[in-house]
């Protein structure tokens, strides 16, 4: 009977497994864990568990199945949804300190690559693109270059526990230091009032009025979703093909990296990131990005179960790895907030929105400022636009000296 096998009885137990880890989330008596402990850690980790204790499959035509055809449309959902010019309205402080986070995370990725590029697998690099795309936009980035970069499963499931272990040990630290607000400013000397100038700006942002969805907008929704994911797809593969076949990369192997996989996200996430700015946003009101969660949620397991934590040797290099990454991003965003004389609230909200997306990076902007909670909610989104192309950049700089095969 096991493990599971059959790609139609996977597909079923991963799906019953995320509904009931959400389920039991909202039972009164557990929501405190889980507002300290997100639903979504448990999505990777179940998974984890059930492969490494032979209930699951490690290796299944489901898995390449999700990446290639369910990422795509996700990429578009949650995308078309984002308000850039709300996220604009935040002004440059805000915007800066999390950029500034992101750009400490790639550095100490390629950094801590460097360290220990001798003892990990010859494509590890792959590896630290990977993470510096969920730590610089989210889950779905991560996903997204694990397809762009056609990771190996075996060698992709070594960084699958470090994530949400470090991520959310540090979100800890983010939360604990909401108490240090006041002598973080009094220490060096920030300008308090750019949180009142702020506070006026997100009242300016006001999210779409959600209404019931409808079977017309559910149609609608999945529609574009499908046409776009397919039009990706398709040229992404094709443009690679036709460059293959006229010997574009023989003649340029730096090329190489622009696989039909990594056309798609990149084609995906450029016609998401435009439909934004069009009518089409207001898809959002009937629950564009809901839905492109649920089917998130849906896709993360898939990466959980192909991770064996009985054969996962290489994690304590990736764990040490992402240490220094967050002491790279530590030292980047505290040297912005310094400069800039921005408050503690703009470093940590950015550190959030790089390390966990809107939903937490929300409740970590409410600790520090219970009216600025949506701040949180934008800075997520604008990670979530960018961090696949950081995450791209990242495993191409560390491939520059990755050792030779």
């Amino acid at each position: 009977m096991f493990p599971i096998t059959d790609p139609f009885a996977l597909l079923v137990f991963l799906t019953v497994v995320v509904g009931l880890i959400f389920y039991i989330s909202e039972i009164p008596a557990f929501q405190k864990f889980f507002d300290a402990v997100p639903a979504l850690v448990f999505c990777y980790f179940v998974p984890m568990l059930t492969t490494t204790f032979g209930i699951t499959a490690q290796a299944s035509p489901l898995y390449d199945a999700m990446n290639r055809y369910l990422l795509p449309p996700i990429l578009l959902l949650l995308l078309i949804s984002a308000d850039m010019r709300a996220i604009l309205r935040l002004g440059p402080k805000a915007i800066v300190a999390m950029l500034a986070g992101s750009l400490g995370i790639m550095i100490g990725a390629f950094v801590s690559y460097g360290i220990f590029r001798s003892k990990l697998d010859p494509n590890a690099w792959q590896n630290f693109g990977a993470l510096a795309a969920t730590w610089t936009g989210g889950s779905a980035n991560m996903a997204a270059v694990k397809v762009a970069l056609d990771i190996d499963n075996d060698l992709f499931a070594a960084i699958q526990p470090v994530d949400p272990i470090i991520a959310y040990s540090w979100m800890g630290i983010l939360l604990w230091l909401a108490s240090k607000q006041t002598q973080f400013s009094r220490r060096f000397k920030c300008n308090d009032q750019v949180l009142e100038d702020l506070k006026s700006n997100v009242a300016l942002f006001s999210g779409p009025q959600a209404k019931p969805i409808t079977t017309t907008a559910f149609i609608t929704i999945v529609a574009i979703a499908l046409l776009c994911s397919y039009l990706s797809i398709a040229g992404g593969t094709q443009l690679a093909g036709h460059w293959k076949a006229s010997g574009f990369f023989d003649r340029h192997p730096g090329f190489k990296i622009l696989s039909g996989g990594t056309l798609t996200v990149m084609f995906v996430t450029l016609i998401g990131t435009a439909l934004s700015f069009t009518p089409l946003r207001n898809l959002e009101q009937s629950g564009a990005s809901k839905i492109g969660y649920a089917l998130l949620y849906i896709l993360l397991p898939s990466f959980g179960a192909q991770a064996n934590l009985s054969k996962v040797a290489e994690v304590p290099w990736y764990v040490v790895s992402g240490v220094i990454m967050i002491g790279f991003h530590v030292v980047a965003t505290l040297a912005a907030l310094i400069i800039m004389r921005a408050p503690l609230f703009f470093g940590a909200t950015g550190s959030q929105a790089n390390f966990g997306g809107a939903g937490s990076a929300s409740i970590v902007a409410a600790a520090y400022q219970p009216a600025l909670a949506p701040v949180g909610v934008l800075l997520g989104i604008f990670g979530g636009v960018f961090g696949t192309y950081a995450g791209l950049l990242t495993a191409q700089l560390c491939r520059a000296i990755a050792p030779l095969p």
